[in-house]
């Protein structure tokens, strides 16, 4: 039996509602998720504010990211993988390039990860997403000096 994650308000006035949940998820999709900085669901933006252990589950706290906007034109139905876009801070930040997965073991050891080399450079990681609405990660760089 795999555990539960449920995503939750961090609304302390409401109960931290819950507002989505899954009950089927492999342990590593959830260090996944639990690694992501930022959730979308249902075109709203929410940023994550902690993680917790529940005894019968894996919670993420949220709350709603009123400054960003999902992406207007993202390819959707892509395969397991982390869609890269260069960090911009005002302005949507284009995509890079987009690398397939084998598992999400894989997954989870570039989102992880705090530098990485790409196309021959070093990139830092400035942050990362789980889009629910296209189910798929994407990972936000910006190039090093080196």
């Amino acid at each position: 039996m795999y555990p539960v994650l449920e995503y939750r308000l961090n609304d302390p006035l409401n109960g931290y509602p819950a507002i989505y949940h899954f009950t089927d998820l492999d342990p590593i999709q959830i260090f996944c998720r639990r690694s992501c900085d930022y959730f979308v669901l249902e075109g709203k933006v929410y940023e994550v504010t902690s993680t917790a252990l529940e005894r019968d589950r894996f919670v993420i706290y949220l709350k709603k990211d009123e400054g960003e906007q999902p992406f207007k034109s993202a390819p959707l139905d892509r395969p397991l993988g982390i869609e890269i876009r260069l960090y911009e801070e005002y302005s949507e930040s284009k995509e890079f390039m987009y690398v397939s997965c084998f598992d999400h073991i894989e997954v989870f050891s570039r989102l992880d990860s705090t530098y990485l080399t790409l196309r021959g450079k070093e990139y830092e990681r400035v942050s990362a997403e789980m889009d629910q609405d296209r189910l798929t990660y994407v990972l936000y760089v910006k190039e090093t000096a080196e």
